[in-house]
């Protein structure tokens, strides 16, 4: 990851934690690590651990998600998504396996797939799904009512 986009990234950290003071972040996380602008090892490993135990699916994206804002921990590192499968209670020879397993990139190839048919280029995204297609519904983390409110015109 090229040092601007760091900073910008680092920025938006802080201008998140401006307007939802509730929100944390460990600063660590751009000391401690070389980080690399790719969600793909992350996006495999839940892919992985789903295929392995659906039921803790939810749980990687919060593990992956406490790891990175919270404990400075790189999910660009496949030793790292090992360990927190591993906390799930999934062998590590098992999540690996799996992790490396062309089924698991090719499934992933086709969720990003998924994720252009739908119109979506950046995440987080809320996408309506209608009859008449997908709409994107603009994200407000501090007032619900802009989010209800594009639904609204969107289903009328």
């Amino acid at each position: 990851m090229d040092a601007d986009l760091r900073r910008k990234i680092e920025e938006t950290w802080k201008i998140i934690q401006t307007r939802l003071p509730a929100t944390e972040f460990n600063y660590d996380f751009w000391i401690n690590n070389t980080p690399r602008r790719s969600t793909y090892p992350a996006c495999r490993s839940i892919i992985a651990v789903r295929e392995i135990e659906p039921t803790k699916e939810k749980e990687m994206i919060y593990a992956i998600q406490q790891a990175y804002y919270l404990k400075a921990m790189n999910p660009s590192d496949s030793n790292i998504l090992e360990k927190l499968a591993g906390s799930l209670g999934i062998r590590g020879a098992i999540f690996s396996k799996t992790f490396y397993s062309d089924a698991t990139a090719i499934q992933l190839l086709e969720e990003i797939k998924q994720c252009r048919s739908m119109g979506v280029h950046s995440f987080p995204s809320l996408v309506l799904k209608t009859d008449n297609g997908y709409w994107p519904i603009p994200i407000d983390y501090q007032d619900e009512n802009t989010i209800l409110e594009a639904i609204f015109q969107i289903s009328n």
